[in-house]
């Protein structure tokens, strides 16, 4: 029986590919009203664009006007208002909030800027921002 000798391999220490994180997008959710919702996926239908796409083009109409215009235009005022009892406005009754999730998929770079544009908006987080930004921007009636 002749034994025939393997060549000895070298373990090549090969480094995975790189992925950058930063590049991967992944589906984030947010709720908005019934209304923006059918307005939102009505432009989605005339246009062909993706949800990502119209959220981009919302946030950044938004950054154009101005966040804290577009949060003061968002903010719903009470019916009745008086010196006495004045009502402070707050960040729970907003046009655009609602019930009904919509995603988008933005990467994480992407994501981080629209984190920074929250906080520099004074909201507490994405799903107002984005709720608000899509009512203004939305083409229909806006939320009441």
């Amino acid at each position: 029986m002749a034994i025939v000798p393997t060549p000895t391999r070298e373990l090549a220490e090969e480094a995975p590919p790189a992925i950058n994180d930063a590049d991967t997008a992944k589906p984030v959710g947010f709720y908005v009203s019934t209304n923006v919702a059918n307005r939102f996926r009505k432009l989605r239908k005339q246009t062909d664009m993706t949800h990502t796409q119209i959220v981009f083009l919302a946030v950044e109409a938004a950054v154009e006007k101005g966040l804290a215009e577009v949060v003061k235009d968002a903010r719903r005022t009470p019916k009745f208002q008086s010196k006495l009892f004045a009502v402070a406005p707050d960040n729970t009754d907003l046009r655009g909030l609602g019930p009904v999730q919509l995603q988008y998929k933005p990467t994480r770079a992407q994501r981080a800027v629209i984190d920074g544009l929250v906080s520099e908006a004074g909201l507490p987080d994405h799903t107002k921002f984005l709720a608000v930004v899509l009512d203004q921007y939305l083409p229909g009636r806006r939320d009441a």
